[in-house]
């Protein structure tokens, strides 16, 4: 699991413990119990009997089949359809309108990433609308930081990032270069296409 903040001066690994909400129990405390234990005569269990219990609930708690992993190179769109940071609004809007596009990553001549422009973004500037707004240069009205993943990233840990966070695509990133995108859309085709897939981490 590997993320990222991209952007034109941004350059950011992400620890998980910064992107996820905390889903774990609290250290409990020892409590006595308040019934008498009652051994078992038919099937008593001795200590190496016991280690091998533990053992295997370990092996299961730890077991993520490795066939049942699907990582964002195997999902993503590619080639990516993207924007410069010098097209205008206008432009933008046009790309928008014809591949009914929620969200376009932004780059530069390096295949950088710079930033990203949602359809609400554009929406926002045509507002007022006027030739003034129509020309505004994406660069001004994007966001410049970016959480992207890399390829080897597992489905199941950008699918938790788009519920906690209301994420609706993330750019796929090797060495810095956009390669691919992943949206919602994405996510349920893998889930209809690897039906023995769990989204849940």
């Amino acid at each position: 699991m590997t993320f990222y903040f991209e952007g034109r001066t941004t350059h950011e690994l992400m620890t998980s413990d910064k992107l996820f909400k905390n889903r774990r129990v609290d250290k409990t405390e020892d409590i006595e119990s308040t019934h008498k234990t009652v051994k078992n005569k038919i099937n008593p269990v001795n200590e190496d009997s016991s280690k091998l219990i533990n053992q295997s609930y370990q092996k299961v708690e730890r077991f993520v089949p490795d066939e049942y992993v699907v990582y964002a190179e195997q999902i993503m769109t590619f080639p990516v359809i993207t924007l410069f940071p010098d097209n205008t609004v206008e432009q933008a809007y046009k790309l928008f309108h014809e591949h009914k596009f929620r969200h376009v990553p932004v780059i530069n001549s390096d295949k950088r990433l710079q930033g990203i422009i949602s359809d609400r973004d554009i929406l926002k500037v045509l507002g007022n609308i006027n030739e003034h707004g129509k020309n505004t240069k994406i660069s001004t009205v994007m966001t410049t930081k970016v959480l992207t993943a890399i390829r080897k990233t597992d489905i199941r840990y950008i699918t938790r990032l788009f519920v906690e966070n209301r994420i609706g695509s993330m750019p796929v990133m090797d060495d810095r270069k956009l390669v691919g995108m992943i949206t919602r859309t994405d996510i349920l085709k893998a889930v209809i296409s690897h039906y023995e897939l769990e989204l849940w981490v």
